[in-house]
């Protein structure tokens, strides 16, 4: 039996609540209907693929960067590190933002047979 108790959720992660978690397709419809698409990673992991129309966000820029994103327009973020892009979405939504983490990240955003571009906008390979 777990220490929760039995039938339970388990309890936040260190004080966080549970962040959304969405796949690949309620992504792109989300960001069809107007939330902002955010890439969580490095310049170098930009310039070699990213989703196309995506924000980078370099994650120790990320406090600078809200302050340039509406509160009201909702936020999927998409990573390449699931445990750095949960904490971020974590801080996020503490700070009021409606953020969704996209599970799997890029991976899974190519995977469901959506392009990644490069910096100039050529496909990746």
């Amino acid at each position: 039996m777990p220490f929760w108790g039995d039938g339970e959720p388990p309890p936040p992660f260190w004080g966080h609540e549970p962040v959304p978690k969405i796949d690949a397709d309620t992504a792109a419809t989300a960001v069809e209907k107007g939330a902002l698409l955010t890439d969580l990673g490095t310049p170098e992991e930009w310039l070699v693929a990213h989703m196309p129309d995506a924000l980078l966000v370099e994650p120790e820029l990320m406090d600078l960067e809200l302050g340039r994103i509406a509160k009201e327009r909702p936020i999927v973020v998409a990573g390449r590190d699931p445990g750095l892009t949960e904490e971020i979405v974590a801080s996020m939504r503490e700070k009021g933002y409606d953020a969704a983490m996209l599970d799997g990240g890029v991976a899974a955003w190519r995977a469901s047979g959506r392009d990644l571009v490069r910096a100039d906008g050529r496909p990746a390979r």
